[in-house]
């Protein structure tokens, strides 16, 4: 998923040179405002920002943040924010321009509206003639065969990840999901191409 699937919408924008205690509130209940005048963007503003500096105008309270870009993806933006110790970020397009902020709360919401969301998977029963009915046959055995276990590999080691201690032991089960789903991913394109025989 992309950061402009997450996009804010409400923003609270001041100017450069209003006073903290002209927006506090509204910085407060917002969590955030972004610092705005007729030619730039000049940054974003939080609580932290304001303690941090102790500033009276909110343009000395920005600090320099990185950005994200509208094509990168949320695991980009959780990352950053992760590292820089924030939990909202600015949002650019390719051209540079301020196009709004994601939040850490808005990609957890996006993300679990994405899990809730039932698979929809639609077959059309096309009858062909018994080379074909055994070829599709001969794909969907090897494909559940060579999947089944690399699935169960991710799916217990995502709940042993959940329960373990140390960092160590959560790097070798996350490593284990990832050889497990590349796994997949390779026996995925090896059917593929051996069945259907597409260039």
């Amino acid at each position: 998923m992309d950061a402009k699937m997450c996009l804010q919408h409400d923003e609270a924008i001041v100017g450069p040179f209003d006073s903290i205690s002209s927006f506090l509130p509204t910085l407060i209940s917002k969590t955030y405002v972004v610092v705005e005048d007729i030619e730039k963007v000049h940054g974003l503003l939080t609580p932290a920002d304001v303690l941090a500096e102790g500033h009276q105008l909110a343009i000395d309270c920005i600090r320099p943040i990185p950005v994200i870009h509208e094509f990168d993806s949320i695991e980009t933006a959780l990352i950053i924010m992760n590292n820089e110790k924030r939990y909202v970020l600015p949002v650019y397009d390719k051209k540079e321009k301020y196009i709004g902020s994601i939040k850490y709360k808005r990609i957890i919401e996006e993300v679990g509206l994405i899990k809730r969301q039932p698979v929809e998977v639609t077959v059309t029963n096309i009858i062909g003639t018994y080379d074909i009915e055994t070829a599709k046959q001969s794909f969907l055995h090897e494909l559940y065969h060579n999947t089944k276990n690399p699935l169960q590999v991710i799916y217990s080691s995502v709940n042993l990840c959940k329960a373990a201690d140390n960092s160590m032991e959560k790097e070798n089960l996350l490593s284990s999901i990832s050889e497990s789903t590349k796994q997949i991913e390779d026996t995925i394109s090896h059917l593929f191409y051996s069945y259907f025989n597409i260039d």
